[in-house]
């Protein structure tokens, strides 16, 4: 049986940013001194973005306050692993290439068996409210500041500007 239209266009977006985060990775591996620095930060807040905009998305209730425990937890192991990506000469190539096969394992997990078989019962408004919160990430990244924040290791400041940042994109009408 084929995925119904909906839920394959949940796994293009996401299959889409997945393929976004690489090339941030690329561009972190093969930069130098504070392009690198710069490149990390961009990749660490499209990956933020992007772990929100599944969480907002691919939750069935709304998030609310009781959903702010443990914001730490709900980031993963991916936001984990490049906000605290080593810039080092000497270790970056061997971390840039750790989050990599990381980001390869979520993404083949998520693309091909976990996303077609969760949203096969959604409802419609369900699944299009995903595709509007992971395209909101995209957004919100496309449309972000001149200079990307640095995020600094155990903050969950970027976190919770993340979800507001993509809530804001959520409830603004369209043009």
């Amino acid at each position: 049986m084929q995925p119904r239209p909906a839920v394959t266009e949940v796994v293009r977006v996401v299959a889409r940013q997945h393929t976004r985060i690489r090339g941030l990775l690329h561009e972190v591996a093969l930069s130098g001194g504070t392009d690198r620095t710069a490149a990390a930060g961009w990749l660490s807040h499209y990956l933020l973005l992007h772990v929100a905009a599944e969480q907002i998305g691919l939750r069935r209730a709304p998030v609310g306050t009781a959903e702010r425990v443990d914001a730490a937890a709900r980031m993963g192991p991916l936001a984990g692993l490049a906000l605290t990506l080593d810039l080092d000469d000497a270790v970056v190539h061997h971390r840039v290439a750790t989050l990599e096969a990381a980001v390869l394992s979520h993404a083949r997990a998520q693309e091909r068996s976990v996303l077609p078989r969760m949203l096969s019962s959604w409802p419609l408004a369900d699944l299009h409210r995903a595709v509007a919160a992971l395209e909101a990430a995209d957004t919100v990244f496309d449309h972000g500041p001149a200079e990307p924040a640095v995020t600094c290791p155990g903050t969950l400041d970027p976190w919770h500007t993340a979800v507001g940042a993509i809530q804001r994109v959520l409830e603004t009408p369209p043009p």
